[in-house]
C-alpha cells in the first residue's frame, strides 16, 4: 500500500506544481492554504457538491481566532489518473 499511497502522492503533486502555493505533505494528504479572506469549510462544502472531498483545516483548531484556512487533499482514495481533473475542479472554488 506505500508504493500506491506514494505513486498517488506524486500525482497529486505533480499536478500542483505550476500553481502558485506551497503544498505541504501531511502523512496521507496535501495540506493547501486557502487565499486570505476565503473560508475553508465553505470551500469544502462546494467542492463535495462537486463530487469532491476535501477536509476542511479550521475546526481543527481549538481558537477559531486563530485559526488558519486550508484544505487537506488526501490521497487514499484518489486515482492517479484523475489527480489533475481533481484539481482543475477545486481550483476554481478557491476563488468564489
Amino acid at each position: 500500500m506505500k508504493r500506491l499511497y506514494l505513486t498517488r502522492l506524486n500525482a497529486l503533486l505533480d499536478a500542483l506544481k505550476d500553481e502558485a502555493i506551497d503544498p505541504v505533505m501531511a502523512g496521507h494528504a496535501v495540506l493547501i492554504r486557502c487565499p486570505p479572506g476565503t473560508n475553508d469549510t465553505s470551500i469544502s462544502g462546494r467542492a463535495i457538491a462537486s463530487g469532491l472531498s476535501p477536509t476542511p483545516l479550521s475546526p481543527w483548531y481549538a481558537n477559531p481566532a486563530t485559526a488558519e484556512h486550508g484544505l487537506l487533499l488526501g490521497v487514499t482514495n484518489l486515482q492517479e489518473d484523475s489527480a489533475r481533473q481533481s484539481w482543475l475542479m477545486l481550483k476554481p472554488l478557491l476563488h468564489k
